[in-house]
């Protein structure tokens, strides 16, 4: 459960870098919070998260806000299925 909560902090990095127009640290920061992920997934968050990285990488925001939205969506969505895992080992 550690791990959750720095899910809004992380999501918070990556949403401030794309407001402020910051590439590279849109970049590290997308690329860090992947690392995370991927530790419960290689599926589409991971995928969003590779996408808002190369944004970064390559100075290219003009669809990063749209890559957000997305993936504060599977985020949401993975957190669930991950509170819903840790239910069911707790009992």
């Amino acid at each position: 459960r550690a791990v959750l909560s720095t899910v809004p902090e992380q999501m918070c990095e990556i949403g401030l870098a794309i407001e402020r127009k910051q590439a590279e640290t849109l970049a590290l920061s997308a690329h860090g919070f992947k690392g995370t992920v991927a530790n419960y997934t290689k599926g589409e968050p991971y995928r969003l998260l590779q996408t808002l990285e190369d944004d970064g990488k390559s100075n290219q925001l003009q669809d990063a806000a749209i890559s957000y939205a997305a993936l504060e969506n599977e985020i949401q969505d993975l957190i669930g299925e991950l509170n819903m895992l840790l239910a069911q080992v707790c009992r």
